[in-house]
Formats: C-alpha cells, structure tokens, sequence
C-alpha cells in the first residue's frame, strides 16, 4: 500500500459546506503539503470516506471557547459521511489516529488544517 500525506494546497469555501475526502491515510489527495482548508464562520466541513480502510477523525487543537468532542468522528469506513459545523473563528487542526504517524519521522501522516473566518462584510 502507498502511504501518502495529505493535502492540495488552500481552497476556500464561500458556500456553506466544504467537503473533505478520507482516504486511505490521506486526507485529500495530493503528497506534496499539508492540506488547509478556509471556510466561513457557520458553515460545515463534510467528511467523506473514499478509501478502502477504516478511519477516524479526530480534533488536535482549536480555539480556547470550543467544545472539542463535538469535532471527534469514530472510525468509519468507504460510503459514509459526516458533517461538522464551525461556529467559532480559528484554526483547527484534525488527524486520523489510525494512521497519523504510522510509518514514522518526516511523513506528514494523515492530517488536515481548518481555518475559519468571519464572513467579510
């Protein structure tokens, strides 16, 4: 099997929801960077498992006001789907604890950063 990192770059989503792939230990699907991920204060990441492994999601670090187990999504596997809504103003940083740091030092593991801002107005 192919370890890959994760990421394609930013994307901004100006709509409501931003969906984000699982795969087998990616999220996204580029092997150059870490993936970041910008919405809107009150829209939605959506999870989708496309890959043929189990995965999990599960939320690192966020903002001091964030009630954490909220983010947490147990194991999965290909089909499902899931969503998260993001009310307060951040950065937020998920791994998949399955596989984050499986094959060791220097991979980026399976990881994915959001970043939500207040709508201009």
């Amino acid at each position: 099997m192919l370890a890959a990192s994760l990421a394609i770059g930013t994307s901004v989503a100006f709509a409501g929801t931003k969906p984000v792939e699982i795969g087998d230990n990616w999220f996204a699907k580029d092997t150059e960077s870490t993936q970041t991920v910008k919405i809107y204060v009150n829209s939605r990441i959506k999870w989708k498992w496309v890959g043929f492994e189990e995965h999990n999601v599960r939320l690192k670090s966020a903002p001091a006001d964030v009630t954490r187990s909220k983010f947490n999504i147990s194991s999965r596997i290909e089909g499902s789907r899931q969503s998260r809504k993001f009310t307060v103003r951040g950065t937020y940083k998920f791994y998949c604890s399955i596989h984050d740091d499986k094959w060791g030092e220097g991979y980026e593991a399976q990881r994915v950063t959001v970043k939500v801002r207040r709508r201009p107005s």
